[in-house]
């Protein structure tokens, strides 16, 4: 929304589509974009630590009663360390990349897109042609 209302569409992440195979990386544009990214998960890293900073106490409180169940430390281990952060990046991946997926193509991009997502070996050449001229 930012690099659109700026004018700054080179800046927009999301197309996820097939490209064409002699498109050529821009690696400046590439570098913008992951200056941008970085720089907002920075942005909102400090921004949680401070909100549980902020409310430390309660997290202790809610952590400690959520996990009284499990009596086994080994378990508990686990359950901290791994499946509890397993599912924690799952959710944020999701969040991002709704957030970040373009959802609105043009006329060209949606024929791009149908075409690599078809494009296995599988459709005929005329086919192929047909959408190309659509």
């Amino acid at each position: 929304m930012i690099f659109t209302y700026f004018d700054m569409r080179r800046l927009q992440s999301g197309n996820y589509f097939k490209i064409q195979e002699k498109v050529r990386i821009d690696w400046k544009m590439y570098a913008c974009q992951l200056f941008v990214w970085n720089s907002v998960v920075i942005v909102s890293k400090f921004i949680l630590f401070g909100f549980q900073e902020l409310i430390a106490d309660q997290l202790n409180e809610t952590g400690s009663f959520l996990l009284s169940p499990i009596t086994n430390p080994e378990f508990l281990l686990v359950f901290v360390m791994i499946i509890i952060p397993f599912i924690m990046n799952a959710i944020t991946f999701w969040i991002q990349d709704n957030i970040l997926k373009k959802s609105d193509f043009s006329n060209q991009e949606e024929k791009q897109l149908l075409i690599g997502t078809f494009y296995e070996g599988t459709l005929n050449e005329q086919f192929t042609q047909e959408l190309v001229v659509l």
